[in-house]
C-alpha cells in the first residue's frame, strides 16, 4: 500500500468512529462520553495521526521509540544489503627501471682519403743508331755460296783475327795454344762463317748445352740494334749459338745449339757445319739459315755480333778452360759489348 492510500483509509476510520457515537433511532443509549476541552480543535484531535505520518516520511525527525515501533509496525523494515567490502587493489609490481644506455663513444672522424696522384713513369727508349761502335766486320755477298765441306780453297775474303782473352787467361800458354781468325760471307739464305783455330791439344767431350765444355765455337748475333741499342741485357733478338766441331776429332759428328733467347733453347740440325783437323788445330766452314734468327738479310744491314773460341786442354773432361774473342770486352749478357757486322754489296 503507498503512502497516500494509507492517509485516506486512516481518515474515513476516523469518521467512522464518529458515527458510532451519534444516536440512532432503535440503538440503545450510550454511555457518556466526555469530551476534551471544548475547545480543543481538529489540530489537537489529529495530532497523533500526523506524529505517525510524519514518522513514514523520508527525511522526517523522529523523536521517540514509539514513532519507530508504529512505522515499522506499519512498514516492513528494509533488509539492506551486506556492506560489500571491495578488496584493496593489489599494488601493481614496481616496474624496474630500463638501465640507461651509455652513450657509445664519439667516434673521431677519419680524415678523407685523398687518392694518390698517379705519376705515370717516364717512358724509357732504348732506341739508338743501327751500328754498334768497335769492332765491325763487313760480310762478303756470295753470288755463288761455298760447298761446306771444311776446306776452305772458294774462301778469298778477308780474315779478321779472334785473340782477345775473354776468359781463363792464366790458362792460354801461347797463341798456339788458342788463337783463331774468322770469314764472313751472306747470301740470301744463309750467314756463312769460314776460319782457322789454332789448339796444340783439341778435347771435346760434351754435348748438348754443354758443349762450351769442350773445344768449340760461339756465334752472338743481335739482329735489331737499333731497337734495344742502349739495353744493357739480352733480349728476344739476341742470339747466342754453339758451334762443335766434332767429339773427339774434329769433323766427328759436328753439332750446334742455341742458348738464347731462352724460349727457343735447344740443337740446330739445319746448322751445316764441317771441319777438319790441320795438325796445328783444325778449320771450319758453316753455313746458318737466316730463318733461325728471324731476319731478312739486305746488303747495307747491320747487326750486333761477336766470334769466339773456347779451349779445354784437359783430356778425359768436360771443362771451358779459356776462351779468346774478336772483342776486346766481350760480355755476352751485355748487348751494349758486341761489335757490328755490316751486309756488303
Amino acid at each position: 500500500m503507498n503512502k497516500k492510500s494509507f492517509l485516506y483509509l486512516l481518515l474515513g476510520l476516523v469518521l467512522m468512529g464518529g458515527f458510532a457515537g451519534c444516536k440512532l433511532s432503535g440503538a440503545s443509549t450510550p454511555t457518556p462520553f466526555s469530551y476534551p476541552t471544548p475547545d480543543m480543535t481538529m489540530t489537537a484531535l489529529f495530532a497523533p495521526m500526523q506524529t505517525d505520518l510524519a514518522t513514514s516520511l523520508p527525511g522526517s525527525a523522529v523523536p521517540s521509540s514509539t514513532a519507530e515501533q508504529t512505522i515499522s509496525t506499519l512498514l516492513p523494515s528494509a533488509t539492506l544489503p551486506p556492506t560489500q567490502v571491495i578488496p584493496s587493489a593489489t599494488p601493481l609490481p614496481t616496474a624496474t627501471p630500463l638501465p640507461t644506455s651509455t652513450p657509445l663513444p664519439t667516434s673521431t672522424p677519419q680524415p678523407t682519403a685523398v687518392p694518390p696522384t698517379f705519376t705515370p713513369s717516364p717512358t724509357i727508349s732504348y732506341i739508338g743508331p743501327d751500328m754498334r761502335p768497335g769492332v765491325s766486320i763487313t760480310a762478303t755477298h756470295f753470288s755463288v755460296p761455298p760447298v761446306i765441306n771444311g776446306d776452305l780453297w772458294d774462301w778469298s775474303e778477308m780474315s779478321h783475327p779472334v785473340n782477345n782473352v775473354a776468359y781463363g787467361a792464366g790458362k792460354i800458354s801461347s797463341a798456339a795454344d788458342l788463337s783463331g781468325t774468322v770469314m764472313i760471307g751472306w747470301d740470301a739464305t744463309y750467314l756463312y762463317l769460314g776460319g782457322w783455330v789454332k789448339d796444340d791439344n783439341y778435347v771435346q767431350n760434351a754435348t748438348g748445352r754443354n758443349l762450351f765444355k769442350g773445344d768449340s765455337l760461339e756465334i752472338l748475333l743481335d739482329v735489331n740494334v737499333s731497337n734495344d741499342f742502349y739495353l744493357d741485357k739480352l733480349s728476344g733478338d739476341d742470339y747466342q749459338l754453339g758451334i762443335s766441331p766434332g767429339k773427339s776429332a774434329p769433323g766427328n759428328a759436328p753439332e750446334a745449339y742455341l742458348w738464347y733467347p731462352r724460349n727457343v733453347e735447344g740443337s740446330r740440325s739445319q746448322v751445316q757445319i764441317k771441319a777438319m783437323d790441320t795438325g796445328e788445330g783444325y778449320q771450319f766452314e758453316i753455313a746458318l739459315p737466316w730463318s733461325m734468327f728471324g731476319t731478312t738479310p739486305q746488303a747495307g744491314n747491320h747487326y750486333g755480333f761477336g766470334f769466339s773460341i773456347s779451349d779445354n786442354d784437359k783430356d778425359g773432361t768436360a771443362v771451358q778452360q779459356s776462351m779468346v774473342s774478336n772483342l776486346p770486352s766481350r760480355v755476352f749478357t751485355h748487348p751494349m759489348t758486341w761489335g757490328d757486322l755490316t751486309l756488303g754489296p
